[in-house]
Parts: structure tokens; C-alpha cells; sequence
């Protein structure tokens, strides 16, 4: 107061910092992660009431790193804050890291397939990737079923790839290839479908080896047999069936179309009809093969001919046929013997020994066989009437004096178009001759 009387009031006021620094924004939570999939380490800040400068501290650690799968470990991460009193703030943070995820094969992958049993592909090479184990490896395997069987060419292969991690996480690729035998046994050598020859150009059996793209064992059955026989020809089919193991089947046809270009021919001979018996054979140029299957014919019926052996004893003097027809061999053929008997073997003023008539007629202006001929007996002054009839008796031609110029027209024709390829038959009549009338068949070769 005035008079210098005091009084004092004293406040203590104690200033201390107890409070800890806290953490700015959303602090990292814990979490479970992929090995290939850890989060960097937060950057934090802190602040605190008192300390304008405080500063975090981070640090970390890992656990578990020691197994044999690095990529199974966990990792602790430390942020520490403290201020200038002490007061310490800490955050942990655990990441649980983890491989659950499997290999994955590299490229395209072997699909299923089902393939002949001489095309089995090579197993594939194949490789793996693993988002955390560098050095995953590619185990491959296969079994076989049905291999057993009868036809060992039909099975079942079970391939397998498998990759595995180091954390146990496995990947399996299984192909499946069905091996089947589809396929007939073939032929090593091309067997023609069709061929056309001569009956003197028929070609042996092939000698075919036939072989299967799976089976060791092949089956072939053949068979051949002659077809459509006619004087001038017929056919032999050849046929061969293969089989393999697996019961695979295949035929190959060959069909042989055989020409017989001279199924007719003739000899001239002569006897006596006091002679003792002659065998027909000695007119003829036969194997013994085709003698056996030689059968003759007494054409005229002169009642003098056994067989092959011919008695000429009582047969009247004159002009007689005596066909041969020989069933053996590729060319098959009709020979006939035209026999001139005598009396005492006096031989008559023009012998029928010369007579020659066409067997093959090919009017193509080439001066072979272009015309009907009969020839031989030009010295003797004959007239010929000659009668040409085809395979159904019709009459095509005739002319009572004919000149050797008949080439394949018909009498009385629409077009001057030849008659067609075929047999034909003739009757010719030497007139005035003495001599029977003589027929038979010829072949007319035309383009039409």
C-alpha cells in the first residue's frame, strides 16, 4: 500500500511434456502377401505438442528366411517416433508373406490327340515359370494301356508333366494319345486295274509283297479266275484280300482283258483212202500239254475218225473237215484239217490241197487281209458262190460269181459304213467242182 506494506502471491507453474508424438495419416495395417507382391515401407511423419522437429525412425526385420522356401517368411516393420521429453510412439507392422500360387507351363501345351500307330509324335520339352521359386523343373512321365490287347497297334499313352515349387504348389499338364491302326497293308509295287494283251503276252502272277505301317503279320488271300470265254478272246480277274492284325482289310482288283487274234486256223493234208489209220496230230504243231486237251470233230460225218486217229479205209473219194479244238494254254484255238481222200491215190485234176479261205478280214486299205479271199485254185477256172451270214443267221452278202472283193458292206446298206468287229460265218460253193460246199467262221476286224 502506501505506506509500503506488501503482500506477495506466489504461482508455481510447472511445465512438463508427458504426451507422445503421434503418427500423420493412415498407418500400414498388417497383411498377407504373395512373395512377389511386398509393399514398400511406408514413409511416416509424426508430430507432437511440444516438439516442433521430431522424426520417425524405420527399421525391419525377418523371420523364417532360413527354410528351404525363401518365399514362406514373415517381416516385421518398426516405425518409431520420440520427442525431445522421451515420450516414444511406436508402430509395428507384421506382412506375413507367402507362395500359394502355382508354376505355370510355358508356351502351348501338348494337346490330346489320336494318331495312326506310325505317327506318334516325341514328347514334348516343356518349361515352367513360378512367381517366386527361379529355379522350378519339369518332371515328364508316361504310361501305356491296352497294349495287351490282341492288336498291340491299339492303345492309350498317359504322358504327364509336373512342375513343383519350393513351397509345395504343383501344376500337372496330362496329354492323352490314343494310337489306333486305321490303315489296310499296301501293296510295294503299283498293280495295274486294267490290262489288255494277247493271248500269248499274259502276264504271270505278280510276285506282291504287301506290308502294314503297324502290323508284322499280314494276311493275303488271291484268287484268279477266266470269265466271258469266246472265240476271240476272255477275261482273267485276279483278286487279292489283305488283312493286318487289326483286322484292316483291302482288296486289289486286276482285270485282264485277253485277245485271241487267231482263234481259227487250218492245215491242208491228204490220203488215201486204202491208207492204214493216220493220227490228225502229225498235221499239227501241239505240246503234249494241248494234245490232252485236244477234242476232234467229224465234221462231214464220215465216220472214219476216233478220236485223233483218222480210217480212211471206206470213206468216199473227196474233200473232208476235221476240226481240232484245244481248250489248254493262254490261247485257247480252233485248228481245222481239211483232208483230200483219194482212190488209189490218184489225185484228181484240181486237188482242194491249194484251197485257202480267209479267216481274218481287216478291210483298212493296209493290203493285209483288206477283203474276203479265196485262193489256191485260180488254175482250175472255179467260180465261187459265195453267202456271208452273221452270228444270228441273217444273210449279209451274196454273189454267185464272186471276185475276191467283199470288204466288210453289207448288201443293200443304208451308208457305206462297215459291218461291226465280230465272228461271221461263210458257205462258199466251188461251182461245178465236184467238191462239197465248204463254211465255217471268219473274223471281221473293223474300226466301227
Amino acid at each position: 500500500d502506501c505506506a509500503g506494506n506488501q503482500t506477495v502471491h506466489t504461482q508455481i507453474i510447472t511445465v512438463q511434456d508427458t504426451t507422445k508424438p503421434t503418427f500423420n495419416g493412415t498407418l500400414p495395417a498388417d497383411v498377407t502377401v504373395e512373395c512377389d507382391n511386398i509393399p514398400e515401407p511406408a514413409t511416416l511423419t509424426a508430430s507432437d505438442n511440444c516438439d516442433n522437429n521430431v522424426s520417425v525412425v524405420f527399421s525391419e526385420t525377418f523371420s523364417g528366411k532360413e527354410d528351404q522356401c525363401a518365399a514362406n517368411y514373415t517381416i516385421t516393420r518398426t516405425w518409431t517416433v520420440t520427442d525431445c521429453a522421451g515420450n516414444q510412439t511406436v508402430h509395428t507392422q507384421i506382412i506375413t508373406v507367402q507362395d500359394t500360387t502355382k508354376p505355370t507351363f510355358n508356351g502351348t501345351l501338348p494337346a490330346d490327340v489320336t494318331v495312326e500307330c506310325d505317327n506318334i509324335p516325341e514328347p514334348a520339352t516343356l518349361t515352367a515359370s513360378d512367381n517366386c521359386d527361379n529355379n522350378v523343373s519339369v518332371v515328364f512321365s508316361e504310361t501305356f494301356s491296352g497294349k495287351e490287347d490282341q492288336c498291340a497297334a491299339n492303345y492309350t499313352i498317359t504322358r504327364t508333366w509336373t512342375v513343383t515349387d519350393c513351397a509345395g504348389n504343383q501344376t500337372v499338364h496330362t496329354q492323352i494319345i490314343i494310337v489306333q491302326d486305321t490303315t489296310a497293308p499296301l501293296p510295294n509295287v503299283e498293280i495295274p486295274s486294267v490290262l489288255d494283251v494277247n493271248c500269248d503276252q499274259v502276264p504271270a502272277v505278280p510276285n506282291i509283297e504287301f506290308k502294314d505301317n503297324c502290323s508284322t503279320e499280314v494276311t493275303v488271300n488271291f484268287t484268279e479266275k477266266q470269265s466271258d470265254q469266246t472265240q476271240y478272246g476272255y477275261i482273267i480277274t485276279r483278286n487279292w484280300v489283305v488283312a493286318d492284325q487289326c483286322g484292316n482289310q483291302a482288296e486289289y482288283n486286276q482285270v485282264i482283258n485277253v485277245t485271241i487274234d487267231q482263234p481259227f486256223s487250218y492245215v491242208l493234208g491228204s490220203v488215201c483212202n486204202g491208207d492204214d489209220p493216220i493220227d490228225l496230230f502229225s498235221f499239227l504243231n501241239l505240246t503234249e500239254e494241248e494234245k490232252e486237251t485236244a477234242t476232234w470233230v467229224d465234221v462231214n460225218n464220215t465216220g472214219g475218225l476216233t478220236n485223233n486217229m483218222l480210217n480212211p479205209a471206206g470213206i468216199p473219194v473227196g474233200f473232208y473237215l476235221y476240226r481240232c479244238t484245244i481248250t489248254s494254254g493262254s490261247c485257247p484255238r480252233v485248228i481245222e484239217v481239211y483232208m483230200t481222200i483219194d482212190d488209189d491215190c490218184i489225185v484228181l485234176p484240181c486237188t482242194i490241197n491249194e484251197l485257202k479261205i480267209s479267216k481274218v478280214v481287216t478291210p483298212g486299205g493296209d493290203g493285209y487281209n483288206d477283203t474276203f479271199s479265196i485262193t489256191g485254185l485260180e488254175t482250175c477256172g472255179f467260180t465261187y458262190d459265195v453267202k456271208i451270214f452273221n452270228r444270228w443267221g441273217a444273210l449279209l452278202y451274196q454273189n454267185a460269181n464272186y471276185q475276191n472283193d467283199w470288204n466288210g458292206v453289207a448288201d443293200q446298206a443304208i451308208s457305206s459304213n462297215n459291218l461291226p468287229a465280230g465272228t461271221y460265218y461263210y458257205v462258199v460253193n466251188i461251182v461245178n467242182s465236184g467238191f462239197d460246199t465248204f463254211n465255217g467262221y471268219f473274223y471281221l476286224g473293223t474300226k466301227n
